[in-house]
């Protein structure tokens, strides 16, 4: 047993090996021994506390002294604080500068289970998980660092179609994924400012073209966004013309069109792109590669107006009901083309200078007549209106 007054002085360091800026515990057990007349130890109170130590945060061999005693310490390096970037067009989250360590990720500071790459796919199914995402990585000393949270901010929303001839009409709707407090534009990418989306948009593209519809989403000082290709196909409208030389009436465009499709005298002719001028109302309808098409009419005109030829039509527009008055014969034959060509039938026409055609049945838009009297043959256009 030693003198009495004599303390004991023992130290245990926590670990001899140790990351940048851990803290280390040593444990000061102080044995105070005192003599009361014996040869032996008696009243061994033991006195315990901690002291701690931070280590500066560079890796290296270091020494500690405690008392009389000297520690050598190994302080090993810490991997790089990961730098985490989200790619909205992939919905990636990747770490730039993570290297080959050992990586977990986390969400709303909670490990996601079966995610050890230096990336990670945020979407599953057309959903996304919006809040902040973290990466743990580890070297292979068993060294950690653990990144800066990055908050992702990624919307969602449909539209009705995404590609049709112009023009077209784009709905969008169905927002989601979005945290509250959120502010949301949308823009249609034809050149008009952004307006306000609340999940419900309207917009119609009237020429041609590829765009780009973004909504972006921002809460919390972060933005993100999402976007959807619209195609615009273009209309093309067939040309016809009359060639008096070759007495056809010719398609000057239809190389342009998959398929052609002719409607003379309200009798429909499919073939070439000419026609012989014979007819009256001439009616062709080109469609292209896209499923475009568009209608062209041509009225060939036989006898011209004149004073003696002179036919009064009341009232214009038509509503329910089209007046017809001749000043050049009783009216024998009359015949209805809409603007496709195709003929509408209407009632048998009594030898009469007056007629009242009703037009109740006939959807509003241009029409054509074709009207014969006892002295001329004439066409006419006349617009029906609702």
């Amino acid at each position: 047993p030693p003198a009495a007054g004599v303390g004991m002085l023992i130290c245990q360091l926590a670990s001899r090996v140790a990351s940048t800026e851990s803290v280390l515990l040593f444990h000061e057990v102080v044995m105070k021994i005192f003599s009361a007349g014996s040869a032996h130890p008696q009243n061994l109170i033991p006195d315990c506390c901690c002291k701690t130590i931070l280590l500066p945060n560079i890796a290296g061999k270091r020494t500690v002294a405690v008392a009389d005693t000297t520690i050598f310490i190994n302080v090993l390096p810490n991997p790089e604080e990961p730098i985490i970037t989200y790619n909205s067009d992939t919905y990636h989250l990747s770490c730039d500068n993570c290297g080959t360590n050992q990586y977990s990720w986390f969400y709303e500071n909670l490990a996601i289970s079966g995610n050890e790459n230096s990336d990670l796919n945020i979407a599953s199914n057309g959903n996304f998980n919006n809040g902040n995402y973290s990466i743990e990585v580890a070297n292979s000393n068993g060294c950690i660092t653990h990144s800066t949270p990055i908050l992702v901010i990624q919307p969602f929303f449909t539209t009705n179609t995404t590609s049709a001839c112009a023009p077209l009409t784009i709905i969008a709707t169905d927002l989601s994924q979005v945290p509250p407090n959120s502010t949301c534009t949308i823009n249609f990418g034809d050149g008009q400012p952004s307006i306000n989306f609340q999940g419900n948009a309207q917009y119609t593209y009237t020429s041609s073209g590829d765009f780009q519809v973004a909504v972006q989403c921002t809460s919390a000082g972060v933005t993100g966004s999402y976007n959807v290709p619209v195609t615009v196909f273009p209309v093309i409208t067939p040309l016809l013309i009359h060639v008096e030389l070759t007495s056809t009436v010719e398609c000057s465009n239809c190389d342009q069109f998959e398929e052609i499709t002719w409607i003379i005298d309200g009798v429909s002719t499919s073939g070439s792109t000419s026609q012989p001028d014979d007819g009256v109302v001439y009616s062709i309808t080109g469609v292209t590669s896209n499923g475009c098409g568009s209608t062209t009419m041509l009225i060939m005109t036989s006898i011209e107006n004149t004073a003696g030829n002179h036919l009064e039509f009341f009232p214009i527009p038509a509503n329910d009901v089209l007046n017809i008055r001749s000043a050049g014969g009783a009216i024998s034959n009359i015949r209805l083309f809409d603007s496709f060509g195709r003929m509408h039938e209407l009632k048998a026409i009594s030898k009469m200078q007056f007629l009242e055609i009703n037009t109740t049945d006939l959807a509003t838009g241009m029409y054509v007549l074709q009207i014969q009297t006892e002295k001329f043959e004439t066409t006419h256009k006349i617009l029906i209106q609702h």
